[in-house]
C-alpha cells in the first residue's frame, strides 16, 4: 500500500514473517492468519482517507499484520492436516454431506449439533495480544495490549451485536456516510461505539 506517509512516526515498512516463525515476545510459533482481518484494516484506512475524507487517518492508522500463535510445531501440523482434509471434503458434494452430518467427528469434538454445554461456554476464552511500535516526539516507544473475551462464540457475539445495534439506533444520523458498503471501523469512526 505504498510508502509510509510523511510524519506518521512509523519505523519503516512492516516486515512480513515467513509461513512459520518463532515469536520471542509471545514465546510461541506464529503463522499468518488466513482470514480477512488484515485486508479489512487496510480497506478501513482507504475508506476513511479517500471516501470519508478523514485525511488525518494516514497518520493514525497502523501498518498491520495478524498471526495465529501455537505452543508447539505439532499443533501447526495438526491444523494443516485438518485443513487439508476439510478442503478435500468441502470440494465434493458427498464430503459436504459428511461434514454437515458429523460436525463433532471432523472438529474433534469442538462443535456438535447439540451446541455447547454451559460448562464449555464458561471455559471458552479468546485472547488477543496486540503489539505496537512507533515514534512519539522523536522517541521510540512500544506498547503491548492483551485483550480477553469470555465465550466469544455465543455470549460475546450476542453482546457485540446488541451494542452495535444500539449504537446504530442512537447515532444513525451521525454515522460516517450514506450508501455503499463500509467496514465497521470506517462506518463507526465518528460514532459513540467506543465511548
Amino acid at each position: 500500500f505504498g510508502a509510509v506517509p510523511a510524519g506518521c512516526g512509523a519505523l519503516g515498512k512492516l516486515e512480513m514473517r515467513g509461513q512459520v516463525s518463532s515469536d520471542p515476545v509471545l514465546g510461541k510459533y506464529v503463522v499468518p492468519f488466513i482470514g480477512s482481518d488484515a485486508s479489512v484494516v487496510r480497506s478501513s484506512r482507504r475508506m476513511m482517507a479517500n471516501i470519508l475524507k478523514q485525511h488525518e487517518v494516514n497518520q493514525l492508522m497502523p501498518q498491520f499484520g495478524i498471526y495465529f500463535g501455537f505452543e508447539c510445531t505439532s499443533s501447526i501440523a495438526k491444523v494443516l492436516a485438518g485443513g487439508a482434509v476439510f478442503q478435500f471434503l468441502a470440494g465434493r458434494e458427498w464430503g459436504r454431506r459428511m461434514l454437515l452430518g458429523h460436525p463433532g467427528l471432523f472438529t474433534f469434538g469442538a462443535f456438535s449439533e447439540a451446541g455447547p454445554t454451559p460448562e464449555q461456554m464458561q471455559n471458552n476464552r479468546w485472547t488477543g495480544d496486540f503489539f505496537a511500535a512507533g515514534l512519539v516526539s522523536g522517541e521510540r516507544r512500544t506498547l503491548r495490549l492483551q485483550g480477553q473475551l469470555a465465550d466469544p462464540a455465543y455470549i460475546g457475539t450476542s453482546l457485540l451485536f446488541s451494542v452495535v445495534a444500539e449504537t446504530i439506533l442512537q447515532d444513525r444520523a451521525g454515522l460516517a456516510s450514506r450508501g455503499g458498503v463500509f467496514t465497521p471501523a470506517a462506518l463507526f469512526s465518528t460514532s459513540s461505539l467506543l465511548d
